[in-house]
């Protein structure tokens, strides 16, 4: 069970949905749709963009995850580039409430080896998420329950609150 923490912890100083540079490209990947365009179709885009400007980088404790830094270098880890996913979600019209990021353990592996980061969404359909994995090109409809069946959620965070397991997250602890 996840419990919202009153504590920073320095990720959150990470997603930047204010920084110029953010703005700048959130705005350039929905300008061509038009005026209004659906969060459905918001997430396909920066999802798509991300894809195809972002190239994945081994992971390293010692990256800058800012997202203006990934975005000048057009690499990332997969936490910089969920971070920069989530950033660029907040900045179009994404609430705290419906956008965080999610740094997970597969089970059965190292620690030092399977750590991972992904940024899940809150779908107006009940019990439903969204996760984006950019670094796996993977975008798919689930529930955290079937995201803990393989992985512990370690921490979840974006700029405003950050969630964390009373203890680690398994299934048996999900009614989602």
């Amino acid at each position: 069970m996840l419990e919202r923490t009153s504590q920073r912890f320095k990720y959150m100083d990470y997603v930047t949905p204010e920084d110029d540079c953010v703005k700048e490209i959130a705005t350039r990947i929905v300008k061509s749709k038009g005026r209004r365009v659906e969060k459905s179709t918001i997430v396909e885009l920066v999802f798509s963009w991300i894809k195809n400007n972002i190239l994945p980088e081994g992971s390293s404790p010692e990256k800058d995850l800012r997202p203006c830094v990934t975005l000048r270098k057009r690499q990332g880890t997969c936490l910089a580039q969920s971070i920069l996913t989530a950033s660029l979600l907040r900045a179009l019209s994404f609430s705290e409430n419906e956008v965080w990021v999610a740094v997970t353990l597969h089970r059965g592996e190292s620690p030092f080896e399977a750590m991972h980061a992904i940024v899940i969404l809150q779908t107006s359909d009940k019990g439903k998420v969204i996760a984006l994995d950019t670094t796996e090109s993977l975008l798919e409809v689930t529930t955290l329950n079937e995201i803990i069946q393989t992985n512990t959620i370690l921490l979840m965070f974006n700029d405003k609150f950050a969630w964390v397991p009373k203890q680690p997250l398994h299934s048996s602890q999900c009614d989602a």
